[in-house]
């Protein structure tokens, strides 16, 4: 109908694309911004609420947190105003821009073109019908680019769990658990830039059923890291894990996994007993019985098991109870004896063990009890990150005290 209309929509167009790629790329960089501000910002939330104890002992850092909470609020808000304050610059251009588009073909375009009444009331009402999507459009910037954000923000969460695991494709097919062997296994840790802060190993280990294995060591030796590298939940930098004679690899790690009943040190007690069966359930009772438990949980435990009632020692025993009722061939304890009471402490090295044992389980436990070394098949020492294999006359246990 109008040249002249075409080349002032045209116009208008490339200026609000134009727009769009300068606003985008700001827009990007000013929500990861606000990303990385409100993560501070739950950091220090989580901060205050994990250390809440610690922080009623201590006036001077508990005004510094709270300093630190006030500056991350602080940095919240300012990138998040920021933020809105370039949308509405960027909302107020493209109606500018859609406006004058509008004005210009109905008062600038009858002086440049020979229209008649009758073609310019039709290239008016067209006008009219485009700036509605044009201003829909507009108003959808805002979602669109916020939108692209959050989806390469979880792509990009995705890869890095990617990255941290060996991989999903797995085809199991492993054979029954004869023996488990970690020849020079290392595992290192580092920093941003790259430098190496830690290294554990290099490892040689032989798991077989019916075998006793202790681990001792200092705090910070790198006790709980060689467990999660023999384990499969870290990988091995170096060194390689076999099964019976058959290497553990990207295509079989998850069923490697699952060889292993493991009560972390950091451990934690879900409110339901998820994956047993009838059988496993009844033995879970059992378990529940002989650990002293029974009155704190009641009988239906399949229900649920409210562990946040138990003490920290009750919920190592629960622990305890459902990983011997999940019954795997390989046993791994970090520490569990730390929070036990003498009785029930006597009760573990002195009752369970040997029972799992004469069973045919695998035990590997991480201990300082050297009271109970002498019960072990074997026992390493670990330090600095090296695992050594201790003969029974080389570290001698203290003496039992009197009471």
């Amino acid at each position: 109908m109008s040249w002249q209309a075409a080349i002032l929509a045209l116009i208008t167009t490339f200026s609000i694309s134009f727009l769009y790629i300068m606003g985008k790329k700001d827009l990007s960089i000013s929500l990861a911004t606000i990303n990385n501000a409100e993560a501070n910002l739950f950091g220090a939330i989580d901060e205050l609420f994990s250390g809440f104890k610690e922080l009623k002992f201590n006036s001077k850092k508990h005004n510094l947190v709270f300093d630190n909470l006030s500056k991350s609020v602080s940095g919240s808000f300012k990138q998040r105003t920021l933020s809105n304050k370039k949308l509405i610059e960027m909302q107020v251009y493209f109606t500018v821009i859609t406006y004058l588009f509008a004005g210009s073909v109905v008062f600038l375009l009858p002086l440049l073109s020979g229209h008649n009444y009758s073609d310019m009331g039709r290239i008016i009402a067209l006008t009219l019908f485009l700036i509605s999507p044009m201003g829909a459009i507009t108003e959808a910037f805002q979602s669109i680019v916020k939108l692209k954000f959050s989806i390469e923000a979880i792509y990009g969460f995705e890869n890095t769990i990617d990255n941290l695991v060996f991989e999903n494709n797995d085809t199991g097919l492993l054979p029954p658990f004869k023996s488990i062997k970690i020849s020079n296994a290392e595992f290192s840790r580092h920093d941003s830039d790259g430098t190496n802060t830690f290294k554990v190993g290099p490892v040689n280990l032989l798991l077989e059923p019916g075998k006793l294995i202790f681990v001792e060591g200092g705090n910070g030796s790198g006790k709980t890291t060689m467990m999660r590298m023999i384990t499969g939940l870290y990988k091995p930098d170096k060194g390689d894990i076999y099964l019976n004679d058959q290497q553990i690899t990207n295509k079989n790690i998850q069923s490697y996994r699952e060889l292993f009943g493991i009560i972390f040190a950091d451990f934690f007690v879900f409110d339901k007993p998820y994956g047993l069966t009838p059988d496993q359930l009844n033995a879970l009772h059992e378990n529940v019985h002989k650990l002293g438990l029974s009155n704190c949980l009641g009988e239906n435990l399949e229900e649920g098991l409210n562990p946040e009632k138990l003490s920290t020692g009750q919920k190592k025993r629960l622990a305890l109870a459902l990983i011997l009722a999940e019954d795997p061939p390989i046993l791994i304890f970090d520490e569990w004896a730390a929070d036990q009471d003498p009785n029930f402490r006597r009760i573990f090295y002195h009752e369970i063990l040997p029972k799992l044992k004469a069973n045919g389980k695998s035990i590997l436990a991480i201990t300082h009890d050297d009271h109970y070394f002498n019960i072990a098949d074997q026992r390493y020492h670990m330090e600095y990150g090296q695992m050594k294999l201790v003969r029974n006359n080389d570290i001698k246990p203290r003496p039992k005290p009197s009471h």
